[in-house]
C-alpha cells in the first residue's frame, strides 16, 4: 500500500504510476505530466485511487498508447480484477482518451474535468477514438456489465471522438456535462449489453446509441518483464 500526496512525476520514458498485483496506491493533489503511454496505469488486481491530480501531455509510444488513465484487466483469473476511484481530477492533452478502461472492474469518477484528444491513425487514413472517456471489454467482461462503472457529476469535453464512448460496455450516468465534443455519448456492440443508466437524464446535446455500424476501436495492452542478466565472475 502507497499512499503519497504532492508528487510530480514528469518526462518519463514510460509511465508516471503503476499499479498492479493486488496492490493498492493513492496519489492526492499530484501532477502527472509529459510522460509516454500511459499517465497512470492499473492492472492485475490493482486499485488506483486518484485525488484532486492532474494527468496531462501523455506521449504515443511506438506508435501506442497515449491516455490519462488506463485500466486493464490482465491476469484477472489469478489476481482479481482492478480499480480505480477518481475524484476532483483535470485529465487533459492525451491523444487517445483521457481515461481507457478495458475489463471488468468497480470504476468510479466523479467530479473530474476529462477531455479528449484529437485522436489516433488506426490504419492509413483511418481515425479513432480522441475520446474523454473509453470503455470496452476485456479478459473478464466488460466495465459496468461484470462490475460498475459509475461517471458522475464529471466535465467531458473537447474529444475529437466522443465524450463517453461505450463499446460493448455499460455505465451509470449521472449529472455529468459535456462541452465540444465531436459527440457526448456513444454507445455500439449493444448485443447482449445493458444501456447506461441515466442514460435519458445526461444533458447531452449528441447521442448515437447502437448505430448500425460500429466505428474503429483500438484495443490497449501493457505488460512490464523484468529481465535478468548473466554476469560472470572475472578471473
Amino acid at each position: 500500500m502507497v499512499s503519497a500526496d504532492h508528487v510530480e512525476v514528469s518526462g518519463v520514458e514510460g509511465l508516471g504510476l503503476h499499479v498492479s498485483m493486488e496492490s493498492y496506491l493513492h496519489c492526492g493533489d499530484c501532477e502527472i505530466a509529459e510522460n509516454s503511454y500511459a499517465g497512470a496505469v492499473a492492472q492485475a488486481g490493482g486499485y488506483l485511487s486518484l485525488e484532486d491530480t492532474t494527468l496531462r501531455g501523455t506521449r504515443r509510444w511506438l506508435g501506442d498508447g497515449g491516455v490519462g488513465v488506463l485500466v486493464i484487466d490482465d491476469y484477472s483469473e489469478m489476481f482479481g480484477q482492478p480499480s480505480l476511484t477518481m475524484t476532483g481530477g483535470l485529465i487533459e492533452d492525451n491523444p487517445l482518451a483521457g481515461v481507457f478502461l478495458r475489463g471488468a472492474g468497480t470504476h468510479i469518477l466523479t467530479s473530474n474535468e476529462i477531455s479528449g484528444g484529437n485522436g489516433v491513425e488506426v490504419s492509413s487514413g483511418h481515425w479513432a477514438h480522441g475520446d474523454a472517456l473509453f470503455a470496452t471489454p476485456g479478459e473478464s467482461g466488460a466495465p459496468g456489465v461484470e462490475g460498475s462503472l459509475i461517471i458522475s457529476g464529471n466535465v467531458l469535453k473537447n474529444s475529437a471522438g466522443a465524450g463517453v464512448f461505450l463499446n460493448a460496455a455499460t455505465a451509470t450516468l449521472s449529472g455529468n456535462s459535456y462541452q465540444g465534443n465531436s459527440k457526448d455519448i456513444l454507445v455500439q456492440s449493444c448485443t447482449g449489453v445493458t444501456l447506461p443508466e441515466g442514460l435519458t437524464d445526461e444533458t447531452a446535446s449528441t447521442t448515437e446509441i447502437c448505430p448500425e455500424y460500429d466505428y474503429l476501436t483500438q484495443d490497449l495492452y501493457y505488460s512490464v518483464y523484468l529481465t535478468e542478466p548473466e554476469v560472470k565472475k572475472a578471473r
